[in-house]
């Protein structure tokens, strides 16, 4: 008999030893948790489509209730069109994929769900049906804070990062941006543990919003005293990211790929420690690349940004004439109307 005691003691004690927690498990009431990814639309082949990223629905969201996190955050972009069948597109969502996902879920507004500027049609239905589009809450002890896609000043005229070249030497000193700050600096005054920020266009992008949070919204960050993490999608992600020009601050991090399937992040947090995975893939493979440096936006990177996507823009539209002259867009206009699933090359411009 003792020496099955001996025995069942030889057993037991090495595996409590050495058997970590499944992953996603938390070890005590203590710890929150909670998954963070974004672009779960279904791109349109056809006007009258509507849905969702279909991987998503048949793997993600088992994946996410497998995992049982405090919430989810989707940053961003969960319906394809912010003009046509808004409603239509939202309701999809909130059933097909919302309903679906056993605990709570915040989201940001990006550019496809409410338009690069500010579309008030898509914006009334968003914070109606999904939640406002700047918001924050403490939870834990951290501070979640989720902004804007047109903060911290409005948008111009002009499609994403297609701004015009004036734009690029702008100000961006503007009463707007001093009343954001303002508003910013009130909101971390608080005693947090941590603090998590959510936005859709990535601080290290090559588009004002980046410049904006160079020279503006990191010093304000960077002298906190607390670690600041902040969570963005993958677009407009300035190019040649993790190569040069990078920037170390000690309690800010930066990750830019909450991206399905690019990047879903799941966070563990507790009052005095956060450890983030990447996990990417259809499959939710674990990833090695997850945090990124900071790569500071000058006017200098903007306008050769706005130089690449004038020079697409021309070869785009340089393309479609020459295809006009050779009479190929009339036949190809005429076979999708005699055929309404006919997807051939389906011009860009009218």
């Amino acid at each position: 008999m003792k020496f099955l005691s001996l025995a069942f003691f030889l057993f037991i004690v090495p595996l409590s030893v050495f058997t970590s927690p499944v992953h996603g498990a938390r070890e005590g009431n203590g710890e929150g948790c909670f998954i963070t990814t974004g672009h779960i639309y279904m791109p349109w082949k056809e006007r009258s489509d509507i849905g969702a990223d279909q991987n998503f629905i048949e793997k993600g969201i088992p994946f996410i209730n497998g995992i049982r996190p405090d919430f989810l955050v989707l940053t961003g972009d969960i319906i394809y069109h912010p003009k046509k069948m808004v409603k239509e597109q939202l309701e999809f969502v909130i059933q097909n994929v919302f309903n679906k996902i056993e605990t709570k879920i915040y989201s940001l507004a990006g550019n496809h769900d409410t338009g690069w500027l500010p579309y008030p049609p898509a914006i009334e239905l968003f914070e109606k049906l999904i939640n406002p589009l700047h918001f924050s809450f403490v939870y834990k002890g951290s501070l979640f804070l989720f902004l804007s896609l047109y903060q911290p000043f409005p948008h111009v005229e002009g499609e994403g990062i297609k701004f015009p070249l004036k734009r690029v030497w702008d100000t961006f000193d503007t009463p707007a941006s001093r009343s954001f700050l303002d508003n910013l600096r009130e909101e971390l005054k608080g005693q947090y543990d941590h603090i998590f920020i959510f936005v859709h266009i990535p601080p290290i992008s090559d588009h004002p919003i980046g410049y904006h949070w160079s020279h503006f919204l990191i010093p304000l960050l960077s002298s906190s005293k607390q670690d600041v993490y902040i969570f963005s999608t993958c677009q407009a992600t300035k190019k040649g990211l993790l190569s040069h020009q990078a920037v170390r601050y000690k309690n800010l991090c930066f990750y830019c790929w909450a991206s399905f399937p690019i990047g879903s992040y799941i966070v563990h947090f507790d009052e005095s420690k956060v450890r983030v995975d990447l996990m990417q893939g259809d499959d939710f493979v674990p990833a090695i690349i997850q945090e990124v440096d900071f790569q500071p936006t000058t006017r200098w990177s903007m306008l050769c940004c706005y130089l690449r996507q004038l020079k697409q823009d021309i070869q785009v539209r340089l393309q479609y004439w020459l295809r006009s002259l050779q009479g190929k867009n009339v036949k190809e206009h005429q076979l999708r109307r005699s055929d309404p699933n006919c997807l051939r090359c389906k011009p860009r411009f009218p």
